[in-house]
């Protein structure tokens, strides 16, 4: 592992020079696969190191799209609310270094993306986000494999100390895999592209091994999605020829592997069927954090109580030192009425200026996928982990790109002469 480990430290910043020389503005859109791949390995440098990289790059993209405050004004007043905030924070910064540095992508980020993505054709932004996707599920399929062979299981998450182990990766980081499926589903279909189809089909299965119900479901939701793309008389032959090589495929995994087994141990391990608890504590945060504010008065309902400091200072401690899970009640506890306001009001801005953009049924789809699966996450939290909201944010913004033909779909989209050109500009 350690070998694997250093070769992906050593290659980030490397790729993130590259994608800055050659993809410009654009390689925000690979910002998800380097957050991701840092959080996989085991690092050698110092953390600082880690920060500069993704500081020198939000500064970069800042810096040479000024205008993008247009965008979205609640972008960067959101970002500014939240470094005023900052003076209250009791810890040392290092240790809030990491929440500081995703919260500043997520809300600076959200006014980012349209902005960039209007100076780019569709085509090639949605080129390069799918890569980006393929690289997400790739490196996650290999770290899989390696922490599988070397038996490399630290966080042994739910008791899962056998079988197909994920190493290093925390329950939070695997809100990305649904939105990663997507693309490399979808882009998989486009281009008819074998590579692209057989790391979606290995991944989805080591996705529903991980046993994260929201990711599991709304893994599989997104693929419904793609293929209800092909429901249309013009596609029906290829919606058939996928549905009958998935049916396959799935029944080749089913009886040649150990994958069923595996999944039952696993459900039954996590006790999936006694989970109440669990949930009645994410509804239980409305009520607590209410109490907090409007009845014991333990801090200021519209600045909060602290950045990112949740752990046993909220509900007179009912829950010990669990932190809180929802992101309506950790924005609440963290940034108050007031940020909670913001981050909503920003959010909808995003959406609405995507929805007067929506052209066609992919595109519709698209925006329902992408807006269940910001309700689901912001119910089950957390909005802190950026590489996920990035490139949710950025699925949704791909009406915001240029060329978009309002009679042509995303999927299996008709030759033209000008499409070679498009690619490569």
């Amino acid at each position: 592992m350690k070998g694997f480990f250093l070769l992906v430290e050593i290659a980030l910043p490397i790729l993130a020079i590259y994608w800055i020389v050659r993809k410009q503005s654009l390689a925000i859109v690979y910002i998800p696969f380097i957050m991701f791949s840092y959080h996989i390995i085991d690092t050698r440098l110092p953390g600082f190191f880690q920060f500069f990289i993704s500081a020198g790059l939000l500064g970069y993209l800042v810096i040479f799209n000024l205008p993008f405050v247009r965008q979205n004004p609640l972008s960067i007043i959101i970002f500014l609310y939240f470094l005023f905030l900052m003076k209250n924070v009791e810890v040392e910064f290092i240790s809030i270094r990491p929440y500081l540095i995703n919260v500043s992508w997520l809300f600076l980020g959200i006014g980012l993306i349209p902005h960039i993505f209007k100076k780019y054709p569709r085509e090639k932004v949605f080129l390069e986000l799918s890569s980006a996707a393929f690289l997400v599920m790739l490196i996650f399929c290999i770290n899989t494999g390696f922490s599988t062979v070397f038996k490399y299981n630290p966080r042994a998450i739910y008791g899962i100390t056998t079988g197909v182990l994920f190493g290093n990766i925390s329950n939070d980081y695997y809100n990305i895999f649904p939105l990663a499926l997507f693309l490399i589903l979808r882009k998989g279909i486009q281009d008819k592209n074998v590579l692209y189809l057989g790391v979606y089909f290995i991944s989805i299965f080591l996705v529903l091994l991980t046993l994260r119900r929201t990711v599991m479901v709304l893994s599989l939701v997104g693929t419904v999605l793609v293929m209800v793309e092909l429901l249309d008389f013009q596609k029906i032959k290829q919606f058939l020829a996928y549905g009958i090589i998935t049916l396959l495929i799935t029944i080749v995994v089913i009886s040649n592997t150990s994958f069923v087994p595996q999944l039952i141990e696993r459900y039954e391990e996590r006790d999936l069927d006694n989970r109440e608890l669990e949930n009645e504590g994410r509804l239980m945060e409305f009520d607590i954090i209410y109490k907090d504010l409007f009845f014991y008065y333990d801090y200021d309902p519209w600045f909060g109580y602290r950045l990112e400091d949740s752990k046993g200072n909220y509900g007179k401690k009912i829950f010990g030192e669990r932190s809180l899970h929802t992101d309506f009640a950790n924005l609440i506890h963290s940034a108050g009425i007031l940020g909670l306001f913001l981050y909503l009001m920003m959010v909808l801005i995003a959406f609405y200026a995507v929805w007067r953009r929506i052209a066609n049924k992919d595109d519709f789809l698209q925006f329902l996928f992408i807006g269940i699966c910001f309700a689901a996450y912001f119910i089950t939290g957390r909005y802190t982990t950026s590489n996920a909201m990035l490139m949710m944010f950025a699925i949704l913004n791909l009406p915001m790109a240029k060329n978009i033909n309002s009679k042509r779909n995303l999927i299996i989209a008709p030759k033209t002469n000008s499409e070679p050109n498009m690619r490569s500009s």
